[in-house]
């Protein structure tokens, strides 16, 4: 049917980064049946302590989508309050979004990337204003990586 199945890597969950996420794409036969595959949000990664370099070594049939935001450099609350109340837009934190998007971009992936901004003040926006704040943010990320290229 055309489906793909992607599995988010989480910080407070059994599947917490990529080591763990890979073995189960090797138990479900990802290389033989490629409609499963990874969700890698920029934040999860970075929450969880995860190297970039770890994603640069996964094998691109494992990487279903991607998905950037940003955050300060501490978490703020639980993890459960900081991944619902306080996430960025990708520049507008801590995390190294550029490093990120290079590590991607080094398995080959050239699939789809979604901004996920969960945070008070962004749900306040209309959403004509939260969508074209989200895709000027990333897109600024992707210039800053092509400029550094």
């Amino acid at each position: 049917f055309g489906v793909r199945i992607s599995l988010e890597i989480f910080p407070a969950a059994n599947i917490n980064d990529i080591a763990t996420g890979r073995r189960l794409m090797d138990l479900v036969g990802n290389n033989v049946s490629p409609n499963s595959g990874l969700l890698i949000d920029i934040w999860h990664i970075t929450r969880a302590g995860v190297p970039y370099s770890e994603i640069a070594d996964l094998p691109l049939s494992y990487i279903a989508h991607v998905e950037l935001d940003d955050a300060a450099a501490a978490q703020e609350g639980s993890i459960f309050e900081d991944t619902v109340l306080r996430r960025l837009l990708p520049g507008e934190g801590s995390f190294d979004v550029p490093a990120f998007l290079r590590a991607v971009q080094s398995t080959g992936y050239d699939g789809p990337y979604g901004v996920e901004i969960l945070s008070e003040t962004f749900r306040a926006l209309a959403p004509e204003e939260a969508a074209k704040k989200s895709f000027d943010a990333a897109m600024s990320q992707f210039r800053f990586l092509a400029e550094r290229a």
